[in-house]
């Protein structure tokens, strides 16, 4: 068992390598071309791969192989979606990103339960509901975030949606009688056409879509966990036989 465990360690390292080597060289090279931004992107990317070997070696903790491989490749979505540009050549890569975020947070609230509780035994069902309810709870955190940074930073976090009817209470000039705009193929601003046929909603869409996302991620490794009931657990305090 030990040397299997030694053998996997080694597979770990591998592949966390060949990570962080892939970030350094994409910052070097984004450097070269003069885009600052994608090479810092990149560095930071070298923090955030280096994290689920950091919880294991200094939190006592064991990550299951294929979960740790699926930390690693959800630690490098970021830099591909905003450095690679996977963000604006599809249309599924953030999301994508915020389902497995559900699915990562809610296997952290699962050990993490236990962890609050001194380590003592916990019914997998509270585990469950734990780490559901803080997946949710940080996917709400980090939408707040999204907004501060387009607020006062004037960014994009939020991706806009282009929506082609309006259905609102405020433009209409009777109190409690909704007002209907259908089938929007055009909307001026300042005099100018918008480039593309629609009128663009500022990130409530983006954002209700997100946190749809990731309670989905989160509510199917629940379900997973509930049906496993910790024969095979994600994560887990090490233990080496």
């Amino acid at each position: 068992m030990k040397k299997l465990y030694e053998n996997d360690g080694k597979l770990r390292f591998g592949v966390w390598l060949t990570c962080a080597g892939f970030c350094l060289v994409s910052a070097a090279v984004f450097l070269m071309e003069g885009d600052v931004t994608a090479s810092l992107v990149c560095l930071g990317t070298v923090i955030l791969v280096s994290i689920p070997v950091a919880v294991e070696r200094f939190f006592g903790l064991r990550m299951h192989t294929g979960f740790f491989l699926f930390c690693m490749v959800y630690a490098m979505g970021p830099m591909l979606g905003k450095a690679y540009k996977l963000y604006y050549l599809t249309n599924w890569w953030d999301k994508l990103l915020h389902t497995s975020g559900g699915v990562v947070f809610a296997v952290v609230g699962f050990c993490l339960a236990g962890g609050l509780n001194g380590n003592q035994s916990v019914s997998p069902a509270l585990r469950a509901v734990f780490g559901l309810c803080f997946s949710i709870a940080l996917s709400a955190v980090w939408e707040l975030f999204e907004y501060a940074m387009d607020t006062f930073f004037a960014m994009d976090m939020q991706g806009d949606t282009l929506i082609h009817s309006i259905h609102s209470y405020i433009l209409s000039d009777r109190p409690g009688v909704l007002y209907n705009i259908p089938d929007i193929r055009e909307t001026l601003v300042n005099g100018t056409a918008l480039p593309k046929a629609g009128y663009l909603d500022i990130g409530l869409i983006d954002t209700m879509h997100d946190v749809l996302v990731e309670t989905l991620g989160a509510a199917a490794v629940t379900v997973w966990q509930l049906a496993d009931r910790d024969r095979h657990p994600l994560l887990r305090p090490a233990r080496i036989q």
